[in-house]
């Protein structure tokens, strides 16, 4: 969010598999007293799973139908404090009810904020909580940091520690990647998700101490899990600022480019052939968001020739359906601008929001062709 890549390709898709990260607690949750061995029979532990399920719906219905007519009553009191009390007392009442349903108090607080994440005021509400949000953050981090015991990381087993950070973090960021590369978005964006989420999540904290309650961790264990969660965070932020540097250098990879080829998913495979033949004095719109968006409509009304460059694959499957001209492709890369017909057109519009790819795609695009008018966001 700092660095304003939120609405980029791998802002996007990172965040979405956090959610999804963060989602997949439920149902690990609700099955941890049966991987613990409880002695219970399948009948006990479907009743529980149905009956958390059933608490969980209840919370989600009451968050579309209930929660908004409490808040339109007080709203109507022009109450600033009335309007944050009752914020908060749904929250604190939502992870309660959870509590109470066999669910930890952590993932109640989750379900609360989806139930007020559909108000029509969660604009006011987030103003209005923000600095306490800040502050009841922070002290979470620092709880599971105190957590933490120095004298294992330094001093007791080190190298156990150092091999289980490199792990996670080489095993997740491969996964990822590899889902990134499968899934057709090329292998900057593929490097740059996998890189931002091969920490370990705040929630598998909250797991690991179920599972330790549930005799799934010993202490031992339980306490090297948390030294190894803490370093991987505390390294998130570095691999985020080395990131474009590695992706730009995945990009040159030729064997990589050889095989993606092969499956129909590389920049270079971009489908140049649903370009048109004719298509020359156009405009290239690189990137399909908000801006990108208008520019397009813009340039539909003016009945100017365009073609749209996105990475995400799927908005680019959904254009095409919608009769827009759309390729897919890397605006970095020089042969992705020739499919595009850059040297045969009159302007290109960078309207991404990533500005590392936002440079590297004019310093390609100006020696390709360098009468080209280029507005750049």
């Amino acid at each position: 969010e700092d660095k304003g890549q939120t609405s980029s390709i791998h802002g996007r898709l990172t965040i979405a598999v956090l959610i999804f990260q963060d989602l997949a607690v439920v149902p690990l949750m609700l099955m941890l007293p049966v991987l613990g061995g409880q002695d219970t029979t399948w009948q006990v532990a479907a009743r529980s799973v149905l009956t958390s399920l059933a608490v969980i719906a209840i919370i989600l219905g009451a968050a579309r139908w209930v929660f908004p007519v409490i808040l339109e009553r007080v709203v109507r009191t022009r109450s600033r404090e009335i309007f944050t009390l009752t914020t908060f007392c749904v929250a604190l009442g939502t992870a309660y009810l959870a509590g109470q349903a066999g669910m930890s108090l952590a993932l109640g607080a989750f379900l609360a904020g989806l139930v007020i994440s559909e108000s029509d005021y969660v604009h006011q509400i987030v103003t209005e909580i923000a600095p306490i949000r800040d502050a009841l953050s922070s002290l979470f981090f620092i709880s599971v940091g105190m957590l933490v015991t120095p004298r294992l990381l330094f001093l007791d087993a080190p190298a156990e520690v150092l091999g289980l950070t490199l792990g996670v973090v080489g095993i997740k960021a491969a996964v990822l990647v590899g889902l990134g590369l499968v899934m057709g978005f090329g292998p900057r964006v593929a490097v740059l998700a996998g890189l931002g989420l091969a920490q370990i999540g705040e929630f598998s904290v909250v797991l690991a101490k179920a599972g330790e309650v549930h005799g799934l961790l010993d202490a031992a264990a339980y306490t090297k899990f948390l030294g190894v969660s803490v370093i991987t965070m505390a390294l998130t932020p570095l691999f985020m600022a080395v990131a474009p540097m590695l992706s730009g250098g995945a990009q040159k990879i030729p064997w990589l480019h050889r095989v993606l080829e092969r499956k129909g998913e590389a920049p270079d495979a971009a489908n140049a052939e649903e370009v048109e033949a004719d298509l020359e004095d156009h405009v290239i719109v690189v990137g399909y968001g908000i801006n990108g968006r208008n520019v397009v409509r813009v340039l539909r009304q003016l009945e100017v020739k365009y073609l749209i460059l996105e990475l995400n694959p799927f908005s680019v499957r959904a254009l095409r359906d919608h009769g827009e001209k759309a390729m897919y492709g890397d605006s970095t890369r020089e042969v992705v601008l020739d499919h595009a017909r850059l040297r045969e057109a009159r302007v290109l519009v960078i309207a991404i929001s990533d500005p590392v790819s936002s440079r590297q795609t004019v310093a390609v695009a100006r020696r390709l062709n360098p009468d080209l008018k280029i507005f750049v966001r």
